[in-house]
């Protein structure tokens, strides 16, 4: 936990608008491997972004399915387990696609 403290207090210290007045010579005083863990940092938090972002589609069950997954549902919400539809159906798919490869 003290690496990240420190850490942090380093990028804070190095992204600081201390040297705003100086020329730009003078600037850019932080190492390329400091500059390269920053935006690193920055990629990974943008690729986070882009894997949990969802898209709507539509399928079409039959009524036994629609039913077991309404008795699947009900069953979690009995449970207390905070749930709906869409990530039942989100985790039946990955369950479906890890049994299959």
């Amino acid at each position: 936990m003290s690496s990240i403290l420190e850490i942090s207090k380093d990028i804070k210290k190095k992204l600081s608008f201390n040297d705003y007045n100086q020329p730009a010579s003078q600037q850019g005083d932080m190492p390329v491997t400091a500059r390269q863990q920053a935006s690193k940092s920055l990629e990974v938090k943008a690729v986070e972004e882009k894997a949990s972002s969802k898209i709507k589609a539509t399928y079409y069950l039959s009524e036994e399915d629609n039913r077991a997954l309404t008795a699947l549902y009900i069953n979690r919400l009995q449970n207390n387990i905070k749930t709906d539809k869409s990530s039942l159906i989100c985790e039946a798919i990955r369950l479906l696609y890890q049994k299959e490869l």
